[in-house]
Order: structure tokens, then C-alpha cells, then sequence
């Protein structure tokens, strides 16, 4: 319900899973972007679709930096589930996958996850509303 999801984006993270529960509302609203060329297949995703109709509207690196965000997020979704959060080393270590890390570090992620939360839901608007003012 929409009302619920407005609440729960506009609430503080209060823990790890209620953190991830936003990122994947988050994710989610990313994956139902539909603005793709005429020609593009289907089976394109939704996010790359969206990155292929800005390049037409903008160049082809104010595109990727458009979209920078929602790509930085959907690294952050894959924390959940848990199997795709690590990989395993050669040696059978399980360590964080690179994009998370990546991630984490572009949103500034901490153990302050309100703070955090904040942080990425920021980020997403001010991105929402730069691909907006850019195909203006």
C-alpha cells in the first residue's frame, strides 16, 4: 500500500534489517522504471534501459552519472539475501562482495543506520529530481 511504503521511507532505520527493508523498497522502485527506447528488447533491465534513454536525452556520461545512484542502491540490495552479500576467496573465505563495499562507501554507510538511511534516501531524491531537471 502506498501509504505504508511513504511511512516506512520516511521513518529512521532502526536496525540492519529495517535498513535493508528500505533498500529493497528502494530497489524495487528502481526495477519499475519503465522509460526504455522503442527498439529495446524487453529482457533489457530496467535501470540500463532507463541509462540508455538518458544518453539520448543527455550525453553519454551525464548518464551514467544520472544513474549513478540508483546503481550505487541496487549494489546495496544485494546484502539481501545473505548468499549474494559475499563471495568466497580462492582460499573458501567469505568476504563482502566489491559492489557492496562500493557502495557503503559512496552512501557513507556506518553502524549509525539512521543516519545511513538518511544518507541513501537523500541521495535518491536529489537524483530523482536531477534526472528530472537534466531531460527538462
Amino acid at each position: 500500500e502506498d501509504s505504508q511504503v511513504i511511512e516506512d521511507l520516511s521513518t529512521p532505520a532502526k536496525d540492519n534489517a529495517h535498513f535493508l527493508y528500505r533498500i529493497c523498497i528502494l530497489s524495487s522502485f528502481i526495477d519499475h522504471v519503465n522509460v526504455r527506447l522503442p527498439q529495446e528488447d524487453k529482457s533489457v533491465l530496467s535501470l540500463q534501459a532507463l541509462r540508455s534513454w538518458l544518453k539520448t536525452n543527455v550525453n553519454g556520461q551525464k548518464a551514467d552519472d544520472l544513474t549513478k545512484t540508483f546503481q550505487m542502491i541496487k549494489y546495496l540490495r544485494k546484502q539481501y539475501p545473505i548468499h549474494e552479500h559475499f563471495t568466497i576467496t580462492a582460499e573458501g573465505r567469505r568476504i563482502v562482495r566489491d559492489e557492496i563495499r562500493v557502495a557503503k562507501k559512496y552512501f557513507n554507510i556506518t553502524p549509525d543506520l539512521e543516519r545511513s538511511w538518511l544518507n541513501v534516501f537523500t541521495a535518491f531524491k536529489n537524483s530523482l529530481a536531477e534526472i528530472k531537471k537534466s531531460v527538462q
